[in-house]
């Protein structure tokens, strides 16, 4: 039978008015008809309109609750008294009284992202001179003319600006850990001259002054949450994830490699590459990353809290909890060990630690141990070339996927992460795979001591053998156990001894009932809970996807907008750091009202929300699987214009 064709336009350039059906062309096409025939279905005006006057503008004022709320906030964090502290202690001789104090600063910011205003020195100037009550300006300091003079709308513009932002810089002159003059596009050669005279110990001080005064702001929003709710997390076991995100730039960036600098130098190019393998070989995946990202930006280190106790409950706001910033890749280990520092000074408990690739692939010595010492038990991913053996012991032990295994564990056990991620094996064959594996991990004999990671036996070692080996004698003795049946019978596995023989010598850890592992050993990739067990994906999944819904509230246009880098344009690490700071306070203050807006009350009166379940291609795979094996690249490319 003849295919019938589908009719054709008019005109040179005739092609079929419909094509063929196809996954590509389903959707809503639009045909636009001339000039002509469009004009045929616009109104026509009924009457001339007369002229508008020109717009005025409008200004709406803060009530005295809402500026007292303010106060309160700053206020608890102790950093308006901090700054001003070490401002005056800078000092080497007395000025002029200052027209606008860091409380009035401070406030200023906090007024502004509650009234989702953005970051502007203009903006804040606006609330202090036009959007308080006389009673609040005096009581913030603020010594600046409520409103122009008529004739002189220009100069007092200019005037009140300037006094805003002299009490900016000077709020963060003495916690700015910057050498780089900022706002003008130089070549490299003109800065070395202009940097500021900081030594490297006076840099770390003021980073680390940095760090806490905006930290501090997360705890005073954290401080929002009700005191049950509170204590009901703690008791379940702290979680926690972190993660890095770029904190987009007011500024061009320059390539490495180029002989000019940025008019924000402090920043670095935050690069994410595309997913580019061809659709079918992704599995139709939705969630596939098929463009790439490139931004000028500094990075946010991101300390995210979360509850990970209820697999279908959330008893705690996911909120941003401590953070800070670096150059996009520079060091992720170093910015994790500055968030562990200042969460341990704020008296917080350590819990689970969720990371994605990006930390596993860090050095051993800087981040794994580290957080280990803080004392933070590790949930992590594995890439493409971390799954399956991962190194050896001396006493013969091999580590899989994060735990210390005897030799004698069988090849196919060891490969079950590979073969899934290779299609190989079903999950369900996995998750079998997974449940026998746990029979063969070395045990804890006892609690670990300083310097010992801990005292580790093999599954047919000790007095309580849950497995039987020819070369543990006393593995071999009968251990029956009684049956839901009646019956008595011993169950346990028995271990093929043979193939961990060399020479018909058995290794250390066959020979002896214990093997002591040091801190260092096997650091890298160990971690408490069994890699791809039902629990490990799971608290591994809630604590990430914990992160995510932080960072879909931060970014969101129409709230708190972190990543919109106009509504923040004064450059500067300082700057931006002290912006992301109110930002994340404002996405933390928003996310616990609507915790306590839709919670319900559990059997025991404790307040929770149900966990949203989202949708995720990643879901229940062991993580690390899939595309985001790989951590994304942030580095600065070379000779980028």
């Amino acid at each position: 039978m003849r295919k019938q064709r589908a009719p054709r336009r008019k005109g040179s350039n005739a092609r079929p008015l419909t094509a063929p059906r196809t996954a590509k062309n389903t959707r809503q096409m639009l045909e636009t008809g001339s000039v002509s025939e469009v004009s045929r279905f616009i109104p026509r005006p009924a009457a001339e309109k007369p002229a508008l006057e020109a717009p005025k503008r409008v200004i709406t004022r803060f009530t005295d609750e809402d500026v007292q709320r303010s106060i309160d906030f700053i206020k608890q964090t102790d950093v308006d008294a901090y700054v001003t502290q070490r401002h005056n202690g800078a000092k080497r001789k007395a000025g002029r009284p200052a027209l606008v104090s860091a409380l009035a600063i401070l406030v200023a910011m906090h007024l502004a992202v509650s009234d989702n205003r953005p970051l502007l020195l203009t903006e804040l100037r606006d609330i202090l001179c036009l959007r308080l009550n006389p009673a609040m300006r005096s009581l913030l300091d603020v010594h600046l003319l409520p409103k122009a003079q008529s004739g002189a709308e220009k100069q007092w513009n200019d005037s009140t600006v300037r006094a805003v932002a002299r009490a900016f810089h000077r709020l963060l002159n003495t916690i700015d850990p910057s050498t780089l003059p900022k706002n003008r596009v130089r070549e490299w050669a003109e800065i070395a001259p202009l940097k500021k005279a900081l030594e490297p110990a006076e840099q770390a001080e003021r980073a680390t002054a940095l760090d806490w005064v905006c930290n501090q702001l997360l705890d005073a929003a954290y401080n929002h949450i009700p005191e049950p709710v509170r204590k009901r997390y703690a008791d379940a076991g702290p979680g926690y994830c972190i993660d890095a995100t770029p904190l987009p730039l007011f500024a061009r960036g320059r390539g490495v490699e180029n002989t000019i600098a940025s008019a924000d130098p402090d920043g670095g190019y935050y690069v994410r590459e595309a997913d580019h393998r061809d659709p079918e070989d992704a599995g139709g995946d939705p969630f596939r990353r098929s463009t790439s990202k490139r931004l000028w930006a500094r990075e946010i280190h991101l300390l995210a809290l979360a509850d990970s106790s209820h697999p279908t409950r959330s008893y705690m706001p996911a909120v941003p909890f401590a953070f800070t910033t670096d150059r996009p890749g520079v060091d992720p280990a170093g910015a994790a060990r500055r968030i562990f520092a200042n969460v341990a000074s704020r008296k917080h408990e350590p819990g689970w630690l969720a990371g994605d690739i990006l930390y596993t692939n860090q050095a051993a010595a800087e981040f794994q141990i580290p957080a280990q010492e803080a004392g933070y038990k590790l949930v992590l991913g594995y890439g493409k070339t971390q799954i399956g053996r991962q190194g050896a012991h001396t006493s013969g032990m091999v580590m899989v996927e994060g735990a210390y295994y005897p030799p004698c564990m069988p090849e196919d056990l060891v490969e079950a992460t590979r073969d899934l991620r290779a299609k190989k094996i079903t999950m369900e064959q996995y998750r079998q795979a997974i449940r026998t594996r746990n029979e063969y991990r070395m045990r804890n004999k006892e609690t670990a001591k300083p310097g010992v990671s801990a005292r580790l036996q093999c599954p047919a070692a000790g007095a309580n053998p849950i497995a039987i080996c020819e070369l543990k004698p006393k593995s071999k003795q009968e251990r029956p156990i009684t049956q839901s049946d009646g019956l008595k019978i011993d169950l346990r596995r028995t271990i093929d001894h043979k193939k961990v023989l060399t020479k018909g010598a058995a290794p250390k850890v066959c020979s002896s009932q214990t093997v002591t592992v040091g801190a260092e050993e096997g650091a890298k990739y160990r971690q408490e809970l069994q890699f791809g067990s039902p629990e490990q994906i799971s608290r591994y999944t809630r604590l990430r996807q914990s992160q995510e819904g932080i960072h879909g509230t931060a970014k969101d246009e129409g709230g708190v907008a972190l990543a919109s880098p106009g509504r923040r344009r004064v450059r500067g690490w300082a700057a931006q750091q002290l912006f992301a700071a109110f930002l994340l306070a404002q996405t933390a203050v928003q996310r616990i009202a609507t915790f306590l807006r839709n919670a319900q009350k559990d059997e025991q009166g404790d307040l929770f929300v149900p966990r949203r379940q989202i949708l995720n291609s990643d879901e229940g795979l062991p993580p690390g699987d899939g595309f985001l094996d790989d951590a994304p690249s942030m580095t600065d490319p070379p000779a980028l214009v």
